[in-house]
């Protein structure tokens, strides 16, 4: 069997078959046998199939290392949230499908999800409430860059530095220009 991060990374790249995941181990009380909690967790946290391949437009020239299919989406995930606004893809069901067919958010609140017709659940806390939350609140900015250890974190931050340096404002640009001359 390959060790435990090569099949990490190969299932955090789509390449990893589900079936090829070990089990958690014994059943318990607490863990049915017919209940495989591990793949279900790895499941959850993958991203979604439609979930964008890489990051468009972005060359990482400057970048020693090859970038993997994993880490393009990382980073190209990254720079969406920082732009904020963007939704964060979700495997939760937090589109709620409309009579027209499409999908529109379940809440304004980006802590609490809709649940069938009339129950909204807060899935950091497990609250669940009848009221929704309408009201203007934006899809916060940012997030958390959580991959297991040893799938290239720092090579993810470096890229996504790189797509997207920082660009001095014009008036700096001027009054170096003015130093210079």
């Amino acid at each position: 069997a390959p060790p435990p991060r090569r099949t990490l990374e190969r299932y955090a790249a789509g390449t990893e078959e589900d079936d090829d995941v070990d089990d958690v181990g014994p059943a318990s009380p607490l863990v049915p046998a017919s209940h495989n909690l591990l793949r279900d967790v790895y499941e959850a946290a993958k991203p979604p199939r439609d979930c964008p391949d890489a990051c468009d437009g972005c060359a990482f020239t400057e970048l020693v290392p090859t970038p993997r299919p994993y880490q393009r989406k990382a980073v190209d995930w990254m720079i969406r949230r920082e732009r904020g606004g963007v939704p964060a893809a979700s495997k939760r069901g937090d589109g709620v499908e409309e009579d027209d067919g499409k999908k529109t958010s379940s809440s304004n609140h980006p802590l609490w999800s809709r649940l069938g017709d009339e129950v909204y659940v807060n899935w950091s806390t497990g609250q669940l409430t009848r009221d929704r939350f309408d009201g203007g609140v934006a899809e916060p900015s940012g997030g958390i860059l959580a991959d297991e250890m040893g799938l290239g974190k720092t090579v993810e931050l470096l890229m996504c530095v790189l797509a997207h340096r920082f660009e001095p404002p014009a008036v700096v640009k001027e009054e170096k220009k003015e130093e210079a001359g």
